[in-house]
């Protein structure tokens, strides 16, 4: 994967609209419907955090297939809230462990890291708990 390529993947996207709006009709939905959002979230929020560290070991011991897995799973959970982003940076993730190499890896996971943080924060806040 080429530098370019890579600053690319860390430019900023924004959460889809569509998705927001998607977290409002699960709330709307009647009975229950708040109580999923909230439960789908904390889901999301412990499942990115543990498939974190999977990346990180990962490129630690230069496992381009068990990166390739985490940042699949990743991809996949983050599309589901919205986290758009973080499935783009995903992609790439995916893209340079198939090429067999976890070469650009470490800046991605970093750039992923940050952008996690940025998730979590507006997604507090979809649950009623941040600001």
């Amino acid at each position: 994967m080429l530098q370019k390529d890579i600053e690319s993947l860390v430019e900023k996207t924004e959460f889809d609209d569509a998705d927001r709006a998607l977290f409002a009709e699960f709330r709307e939905a009647g009975a229950g419907g708040r109580g999923f959002v909230v439960k789908l979230i904390d889901q999301y929020l412990a499942e990115s955090t543990q498939l974190m560290a999977s990346l990180k070991e990962a490129i630690e011991h230069r496992d381009p297939v068990a990166l390739r897995v985490a940042a699949h799973s990743l991809k996949g959970a983050s599309s589901t809230v919205g986290a758009t982003r973080m499935a783009g940076i995903c992609e790439g993730l995916e893209r340079l462990a198939r090429k067999t190499t976890c070469d650009g890896a470490p800046i991605l996971v970093v750039a992923l890291g940050d952008e996690l943080t940025r998730v979590r924060d507006a997604l507090h806040v979809e649950q009623g708990i941040g600001q």
